[in-house]
């Protein structure tokens, strides 16, 4: 007698469980082993109450239809000849590459579903502390065993609750790709929850590290220009551009002349230059390519933002650069990527003693420099796409005056 045998025995005696439960145990394990291969729809019908389904014969389609749902379960299960040891549902190691190819098949942006590989890795695969989620039958797995592995990554990565949130996306998801196949109708992941206090806290990070101030944005337009003009590069026409347009890097680079209205001094938002990611059979990634999609982040909807003339003669700069090195696209930026951009700016950064900031902290300089002017929030929050003014003032708000300014300013406000 096996062990699962002994203790199945030990249960039924104590009376812990009885011969019923066995049973629809039973039931369960054999209607999830037919849903595993079973690709047709089962349903009950509304007026004689009988069960249905379709299963594949040589000529086509043919219907089935039982008394009862476990009778058409058993029907399937014979049909499909499944073995007793094949309708265990697997662990996540097991099921994990499945659900990613269907991930891939159901995701708009295939960049997200390579983010969570790389979770993947680092909080199950590679992770010691994941051994029981890894390799226990998912239906197995308790919440007590969840919240065990959670306590342990949350402190041995010191993750903030949205970090972990994004390590536990991972098996939550698979438990939703089952729930979907009808296969459970539980998300085991979802039901352990966790206190605030385990997390460490997330503080809104220091202005010098978010924004430019306005001595370091003028520094850098300056040199940009004369680069871009230098070595006919219109690459260093985007920094200045995002700086007075609050674009995302990636609404930039896929502008055209066309999308300017001098008239209105708007410009058209609809495009992004977006990365398009590709999975290949061995589980690794090919190289990133990119591609401008007529579409904008998250769904967002197109905008119009308006610009001064400063704009428009940054992207007259651009035309005039892209004419003499005979570029016929109509993109402004044709070929240029946000790796490209960053690494430039990175570089001007670096010879004016200015500490390194990306591309999109130009952005949170934009909206923080037009609300700490006085700007209504909602314009502000219009012009660069955001659908809610919590975001705006949450992440992209920070005091665009040095510390050395604010005491003046402070002891003057005190003395006065």
């Amino acid at each position: 007698m096996s062990n699962a045998e002994i203790i199945l025995n030990e249960l039924l005696n104590s009376g812990i469980i009885s011969e019923g439960d066995i049973r629809n145990l039973e039931d369960m394990k054999r209607k999830n082993a037919v849903l595993l291969v079973h690709d047709q729809r089962i349903w009950q019908g509304k007026n004689d109450r009988r069960w249905f389904t379709y299963i594949h014969v040589e000529d086509g389609r043919k219907r089935v239809a039982k008394k009862t749902e476990k009778e058409l379960i058993d029907y399937l299960y014979d049909f499909y000849e499944i073995e007793e040891n094949t309708y265990r549902v697997g662990t996540l190691k097991e099921l994990y590459e499945e659900w990613i190819q269907y991930k891939l098949r159901t995701s708009s942006r295939a960049s997200s579903v390579r983010r969570m590989d790389t979770d993947y890795k680092r909080f199950y695969l590679n992770e010691p502390l994941a051994e029981k989620i890894l390799n226990t039958p998912l239906l197995m797995l308790t919440v007590a065993d969840i919240k065990e592995w959670a306590y342990g990554i949350i402190k041995k990565y010191d993750l903030t609750r949205k970090g972990f949130n994004n390590a536990r996306a991972i098996i939550s998801q698979v438990y939703k790709y089952l729930m979907e196949k009808d296969i459970t109708d539980r998300n085991t992941a979802l039901q352990a929850t966790f206190p605030s206090a385990i997390f460490r806290k997330e503080r809104k990070k220091p202005a010098s590290t978010q924004i430019f101030y306005p001595e370091e944005l003028s520094a850098i337009t300056q040199v940009c220009l004369a680069k871009a003009k230098n070595r006919c590069d219109p690459a260093y026409i985007a920094i200045p551009l995002i700086f007075l347009t609050g674009m995302r890097i990636g609404e930039c680079l896929a502008l055209t002349e066309s999308d300017c209205n001098r008239d209105i001094h708007t410009i058209s938002v609809s495009k992004m230059l977006s990365v398009q990611d590709v999975r290949n059979d061995d589980g690794t990634w090919s190289k990133r390519q990119f591609q401008i999609l007529d579409s904008l982040k998250c769904g967002s909807d197109p905008r119009d933002i308006m610009v001064t003339d400063q704009a428009f003669q940054l992207i007259d700069m651009a035309v005039e650069i892209n004419k003499k090195r005979l570029v016929l696209s109509p993109y402004l930026f044709e070929g240029i990527t946000e790796s490209n951009v960053q690494l430039k700016l990175r570089r001007i950064c670096k010879d004016l003693g200015i500490e390194c900031r990306s591309p999109h902290k130009g952005r949170k300089t934009y909206i923080s420099n037009l609300l700490n002017k006085g700007l209504d929030p909602d314009f502000v929050r219009e012009q660069v796409g955001h659908k809610d003014l919590q975001t705006t003032y949450n992440s992209y708000t920070f005091s665009t005056t040095r510390k050395e300014k604010q005491l003046e300013q402070l002891e003057k406000a005190l003395i006065d």
